[in-house]
């Protein structure tokens, strides 16, 4: 009766065996074509010989595998229609799970102090808000809370540049100061349009006018900019180029609009204009997206020339406490503690709850 079960068990195990060998092999055929189709689209460079597609870094190969990995990603989310969810979901949680290796971070500790309902000296930090906002109000619809938690602590603390999210947003104030130069150099007959309306409104004080609606993109990474499918794009984008995609996003998209913005004669009617265009975006049809897509990565070559100099040069030239950034650090704080009297008159745009912008994750 024993041999009889023991010989019935190493039966099933030899036809699991079997299996696992048979869909290995298929998996490895399929990363094969997908290789030759993203060398075959690739600009034909000495790396781009290399490229060899897998769903994770190739374990025996230490970091230089994970940057061969990482290429392939990037050759791939450049296809029109960009990465698909499965591939997605994969390169997300490999990278936030990587991010928590090499920083070291004892992640038991980050749980119970990062995501605990007790305060802790470091919540005065605006992104310590964020993460705390996002454990009580929206992780729990989610199959894989750590997964989609490393993900967010690597876009924040690793991605994104120090200081994106702490009281002062002086990274995001230095960001938008870089954008002016950008958009100066790229689209100079728009931004100086823009600056003719904003001198001549009738309003005391008026912000630049990129400004108002590029921040609540920044803030919000586009997740309530841009069709669903296209934030998953800059995404995708911006955990494998870093933060400068947030830039060259704002700028194509700016460049997308340039016609029909110069066509403006006062503030109110560029304000009345983008809330017509702001619909639109929304509605961007799959090639539209591509398009979209294609001018972030090729307006200029990655990394953008220049741009951590720009960067360095306004660190240190920039003005935190003005108007336009004490109007975002109260609409930040109101998020944050969803005071349901918030001002919102003060922007066209309306920020978004951070908890929403992982409602769209495709992490499940």
């Amino acid at each position: 009766m024993l041999r009889a079960q023991i010989e019935k068990a190493n039966q099933r195990l030899v036809k699991m065996v079997r299996q696992r060998s048979y869909y290995r092999a298929k998996h490895s055929t399929k990363c094969a074509v997908l290789s030759a189709i993203l060398m075959a689209n690739s600009p034909k460079t000495r790396a781009d010989s290399k490229l060899r597609f897998s769903l994770e870094p190739p374990p025996a190969h230490g970091a230089e595998g994970v940057e061969e990995w990482k290429r392939a990603m990037r050759a791939m989310a450049r296809i029109p229609g960009g990465l698909p969810p499965l591939v997605r979901c994969k390169l997300w949680s490999v990278l936030g799970s990587l991010y928590i290796k090499s920083a070291g971070l004892d992640w038991e500790q980050i749980r119970r102090n990062g995501f605990s309902e007790k305060v802790q000296p470091d919540d005065s930090k605006i992104h310590s808000q964020i993460l705390k906002d996002l454990h009580r109000t929206g992780w729990s619809e989610f199959d894989d809370e750590k997964k989609l938690k490393q993900v967010m602590m690597f876009l924040i603390e690793h991605v994104m540049p120090h200081g994106y999210f702490d009281q002062s947003l002086g990274a995001l104030s230095v960001d938008m100061t870089v954008m002016k130069d950008l958009m100066m150099q790229r689209l100079p007959t728009t931004m100086k349009h823009l600056e003719s309306l904003q001198n001549s409104s009738e309003n005391e004080y008026e912000p630049p006018l990129p400004n108002i609606f590029s921040m609540h993109w920044f803030l919000t990474l586009f997740a309530t900019c841009l069709p669903r499918d296209c934030v998953m794009r800059v995404w995708d984008a911006l955990m494998l180029h870093g933060s400068e995609i947030l830039l060259r996003t704002a700028i194509a998209l700016w460049g997308k609009m340039s016609r029909k913005i110069l066509r403006t004669s006062t503030a109110d009617e560029f304000y009345t204009l983008m809330g017509k265009l702001t619909k639109e975006l929304m509605e961007m049809s799959g090639e539209d997206q591509d398009h979209l897509m294609t001018v972030v990565y090729t307006m200029a070559e990655l990394p953008y020339p220049g741009l951590a100099e720009l960067r360095e040069k306004h660190k240190w030239n920039i003005q935190p406490l003005s108007p336009t950034f004490k109007m975002l650090r109260r609409n930040v704080s109101n998020i944050l503690h969803d005071e349901d009297h918030a001002d919102t008159k003060c922007s066209p745009c309306k920020f978004t709850n951070w908890t929403f912008i992982f409602e769209i994750c495709p992490m499940k």
